[in-house]
């Protein structure tokens, strides 16, 4: 048997004792404030008929579409101040899109990912990603259609996550069998985890909600704890407004799971609409979603978004 000579063992004690005295080391140190905004561009939606209202006017262009994206970035204001985000969540981006952004000088440096919603392809069985309409100016093929995340911080991306839950048959949209993706990564000097999503319609075929809720469940999983960012287009209102389902929403369980940007200055289960609707009217449908405890503050500009029919929400988080 060694033995560990008494001066070594008296050093140890020691230690061990100065050790027990110290406080416990926090789990992460605290960051922020960190500036994010999610936002569904409206990319992809085809051009309205003649004299039709057009909600998405960029939508068929990668140049005004991309800067369309970047200009929001940096041109939001919350409790009066002026926000450049440190990240952005998007939905209803085309590949190319995002492939413009990495081109510009101000976001340099910053890491992107994308992903692809996937649907049964026309007159097959065969499941593939869905391809953007061509660019209106050039022609040129704008790649696939689906979500993407910027963070200006070195992020590790993991490899998009395909909800099991996915509507079957075709919607009003003429998409078949559609299968909607989660994309997460894990932003280190943030201890974070951060995701994006866009949720199923209750126009393709979710009228009682039970895809999205099968996919929030999904997205808790994929998520998980700890310091978590999460957020898009989950194209349901929120649990408490007036056409929310309350404990029955498909939203409940990310509420009580984490804290939403607008539940300090609304009802802890409503806020402001990110949704323009035709009539003028706006509904919320836009969400982001963080670790209980941490100190948000958003907004969502008074001023009628021209180039989508959404929107952007702004949240500044500090963990």
């Amino acid at each position: 048997m060694t033995r560990i000579p008494l001066v070594r063992l008296g050093s140890l004690l020691a230690c061990a004792a100065l050790l027990a005295l110290l406080p416990p080391a926090p789990a992460h140190a605290a960051v922020g404030p960190v500036h994010v905004m999610t936002w569904n561009a409206c990319g992809n939606d085809p051009k309205p008929a003649a004299g039709a209202p057009d909600p998405c006017t960029n939508s068929r262009n990668t140049t005004n579409t991309a800067g369309t994206i970047s200009w929001h970035m940096k041109n939001h204001y919350v409790d009066g101040s002026l926000v450049v985000v440190d990240a952005v969540l998007l939905q209803e981006v085309c590949e190319a899109d995002v492939a413009r952004l990495r081109t510009f000088d101000w976001l340099a440096g910053w890491s992107w990912a994308f992903a692809p919603i996937t649907q049964r392809m026309a007159g097959t069985q065969a499941v593939a990603p869905k391809v953007c309409r061509p660019d209106d100016d050039t022609g040129a093929s704008r790649g696939y259609f689906g979500v993407a995340i910027g963070v200006d911080r070195a992020t590790t991306f993991r490899a998009p996550y395909y909800y099991r839950a996915h509507p079957s048959g075709t919607d009003q949209w003429g998409n078949d069998y559609q299968h909607r993706v989660l994309l997460c990564g894990t932003v280190s000097a943030w201890s974070a985890t951060i995701c994006d999503t866009h949720l199923s319609p209750v126009q393709d075929n979710d009228a009682d909600g039970s895809v999205r809720a099968a996919q929030v469940r999904e997205m808790l999983a994929q998520a998980g704890t700890g310091r978590v960012l999460v957020g898009g287009d989950l194209n349901t209102v929120p649990p408490d407004s007036p056409t929310g389902a309350g404990d029955a929403s498909p939203l409940a369980p990310l509420y009580t799971a984490y804290d939403e940007a607008d539940g300090s200055r609304y009802a802890d289960r409503d806020g402001e609409g990110t949704f323009q609707q035709p009539d003028g009217g706006r509904l919320k449908l836009d969400y982001l979603f963080t670790t209980r405890g941490a100190t948000q503050t958003c907004d969502v500009t008074d001023n009628a978004v021209l180039s989508s029919d959404h929107r952007p929400l702004v949240d500044v988080v500090t963990w």
